[in-house]
């Protein structure tokens, strides 16, 4: 199974993303959510993920400061 991180400033997003698409029946499981860019890095440097759905707009450290850092 491919593990996925969600990374969203918008709490509904962060916990309503996953009821819009069946992961589990497509081989994918959410091991983790991160409320802006900063805690997305602090959280991939303790468990990696295969994949990332990230939101451009947020404070703090937006997504494109994220993919740079990264």
């Amino acid at each position: 199974m491919y593990s996925i991180m969600i990374v969203d400033d918008e709490k509904t997003i962060r916990s309503h993303f996953s009821q819009i698409v069946d992961f589990n029946g497509l081989g994918f499981g959410i091991s983790a959510v991160a409320k802006n860019g900063r805690d997305a890095l602090e959280q991939l440097a303790q468990n990696p993920v295969d994949l990332i759905f990230l939101d451009v707009c947020m404070p703090v450290l937006d997504g494109l400061g994220f993919l740079k850092a990264l």
